[in-house]
């Protein structure tokens, strides 16, 4: 396998670890499941995971 699937696997794996840790995405039976506010706060989590690296290049090019 090559080092970039490799890397796109350890990703893959690494993204539904973090969504299966917040089961107000995707467990409708959580209580707080219908609760957009909730739900929002989750999703930015893992854009803050997924997503840092990318907002620090765009204020690098910026400059």
């Amino acid at each position: 396998m090559s080092d970039q699937g490799s890397a796109d696997r350890f990703y893959t794996e690494l993204l539904i670890d973090e969504i299966e840790k917040r089961p107000t995405i995707w467990d409708m039976t959580c209580a707080d499941y219908k609760d957009r506010l909730v739900k929002k706060r989750c999703w930015e989590e893992l854009v803050d995971i997924f997503c840092s690296g990318d907002e620090q290049e765009k204020k690098n090019v910026g400059k």
